[in-house]
């Protein structure tokens, strides 16, 4: 199933009212005790919620100089958005449990701007759970609008995770996991078939 239909809540919702969208999964692994990831989401008519339940033994981060492109050796959570079908123009949120962002804007075939900077400051919030850390934000509905995401109560995304293993300076043994399965016999989100609908509830 290719699409989450994303239900209309009023702020201050409870999360644990709220059902599980998709469970995360590793296309790449057969490890079963890989460790799972929940996602849940609502929007409220002028903002998008997300919450990120990502289950861990351990939570390995990488911190040398805390520059946004160390999030590419740590523990993370993704969602990423694009204008359209052929990915010719998307934008990617790395978000790490340390609350660091690694947003960039891209062009399929990895052509990645790194400078770029997601115009409004991200909403995040990270919380520690015995077996698990819990990450929530929120992005408004306007500017998923303003980059032509969202259109017609529809946006083309894609939901992931990078698990660190192990980690030793910036070797960092990540297992991949997403909502859908991408069309690749190696581990690859930023193709196409790895990114599926979300329609917003009116």
């Amino acid at each position: 199933m290719n699409t989450l239909l994303i239900p209309r809540r009023s702020n201050g919702l409870d999360w644990a009212k709220l059902p599980v969208l998709c469970e995360l999964h590793y296309p790449w692994d057969e490890d079963t005790t890989l460790a799972k990831t929940h996602f849940k989401a609502y929007h409220t008519g002028e903002d998008l919620h997300f919450q990120f339940t990502a289950f861990a033994d351990k939570v390995l981060i990488y911190r040398k100089v805390n520059d946004k492109l160390e999030v590419r050796f740590s523990e993370r959570v993704e969602l990423f958005f694009s204008e359209d079908a052929a990915l010719q123009n998307y934008y990617c949120l790395e978000m790490d449990p340390a609350l660091r962002v690694l947003d960039y804007q891209a062009k399929h075939y990895r052509e990645f701007h790194r400078n770029w900077q997601w115009p409004e400051s991200l909403n995040l919030a990270c919380r520690s759970q015995a077996d698990a850390y819990v990450l929530s934000g929120s992005i408004s509905l306007k500017t998923l609008a303003d980059l032509k995401l969202l259109k017609n109560n529809t946006l083309k995304a894609g939901i992931y995770r990078g698990h660190v293993l192990s980690l030793k300076g910036e070797e960092a043994d990540i297992r991949w996991s997403s909502w859908l399965k991408p069309e690749a016999t190696e581990p690859d989100f930023h193709i196409p078939s790895s990114f599926g609908k979300w329609h917003l509830e009116e």
